[in-house]
């Protein structure tokens, strides 16, 4: 696969980013439909979310690729739905379709944040009904996790880190903070109290019926944030026994598709994540879900981002320079300026397009 420098740029910006994904959905031929999202961003910038369609139409096998339901994370995803555009648009098998997503959650994009325009975690929103499950866990640790008060600069947070890891355990405590919860809408991970209209627009997009006729489904979901810098993974919520485990294992890696019921499992169990609305959508289709997280830097390192960004935004901060830092602190937290880590993404990606296509091949037979 080639590309040339415009094409592998990482987008910061909204507009940006937005303008380049329509630039090559447009070369490769894609079908393109755009929701316009209410609501304001940055500089009160129009923000939209954008899909493209490219193959069979009706599909017997579907693939969808999704990016940006964490709003900041979209820079590297936006990379990569650029550059399978360009491979898909010559080498899909027939009766084969790609809807890639752009930006689910444009206000978090334009902004620099990880949630919505209400402080939603679109990936604890996809529940079928409302509230969502109790997180007892979580309550103790909101007022630590959100302080109240503008912000002034540094605290103590690694210190409240460590006893409460030395209390809960860290496996616990992980869960505890990162697995949803439902009850405080200023705190982190918040899931919302009804379904938030990035997901309901999505929701209408994949129930059309020019897509109903997919028998295979294969939903890719694409984050930053969680891992080995530089590395992915292709996380499942599968048993390793399940064909379907096997399956992405044959044509993903073995190294690379790793199963949250596994005993070294790294990541946490959580409610309302997208593919929830896939499986609903597509309930007779054979689904195969995935996470495709790229790593960047430690899981502390995140919350700490994460922390003070939500502090900052809810609370105010003591000058413009200390907001302003916050907002660079988020977008490197999550897309790191190194352009080693860049270039792994692209070369990861890279790897990733052609081991698509032949999962699509072997899907129906």
């Amino acid at each position: 696969m080639s590309s040339n420098a415009n094409e592998l740029a990482f987008a910061l910006d909204y507009s940006e980013g937005r303008a380049a994904f329509l630039e090559h959905a447009s070369a490769a031929g894609a079908t393109i439909s755009t929701y316009p999202l209410p609501g304001q961003g940055a500089s009160d910038t129009e923000l939209f979310i954008d899909y493209a369609y490219l193959g069979a139409t009706p599909p017997k096998i579907l693939t969808i690729v999704t990016s940006g339901v964490h709003g900041v994370e979209t820079p590297a995803g936006g990379v990569l739905q650029r550059l399978w555009l360009a491979e898909f648009a010559d080498h899909l098998p027939p009766d084969a379709g790609v809807l890639f997503v752009h930006a689910l959650n444009p206000f978090g994009y334009a902004n620099g944040h990880r949630t919505n325009e209400n402080n939603v975690d679109l990936n604890r929103n996809a529940l079928a009904a409302f509230p969502g499950p109790r997180n007892a866990a979580y309550r103790p640790l909101d007022g630590w996790l959100n302080p109240t008060g503008m912000w002034k600069g540094n605290d103590a947070f690694y210190f409240g880190l460590l006893a409460r890891a030395f209390w809960y355990g860290p496996a616990k405590l992980q869960q505890a903070i990162a697995g949803g919860q439902y009850e405080f809408p200023r705190g982190l991970f918040y899931g919302g109290n009804q379904t938030e209209v990035s997901l309901t627009i999505f929701e209408r997009v994949l129930s059309q019926p020019a897509l109903a006729t997919a028998k295979s489904v294969l939903h890719l979901d694409l984050h930053t944030g969680l891992g080995d810098y530089g590395e992915y993974k292709i996380l499942v919520d599968l048993t390793q026994r399940d064909p379907r485990f096997v399956e992405l294992q044959n044509h993903f890696g073995a190294n690379q598709v790793a199963s949250d019921h596994s005993d070294d499992a790294t990541f946490y169990a959580a409610s309302g994540l997208l593919p929830e609305i896939t499986a609903r959508i597509f309930p007779h289709a054979r689904l195969s879900a995935a996470v495709v997280e790229f790593g960047t830097y430690s899981s502390l390192t995140v919350l700490r981002a994460l922390r003070r960004d939500n502090c900052a935004r809810h609370h105010g901060c003591q000058s413009k320079e200390l907001k302003e830092s916050i907002q660079r602190d988020m977008r490197e937290t999550f897309c790191p300026s190194d352009p080693v880590w860049r270039r792994r993404v692209i070369e990861s990606g890279q790897q990733l397009g052609p081991q698509i296509i032949h999962h699509m091949r072997c899907a129906l037979t």
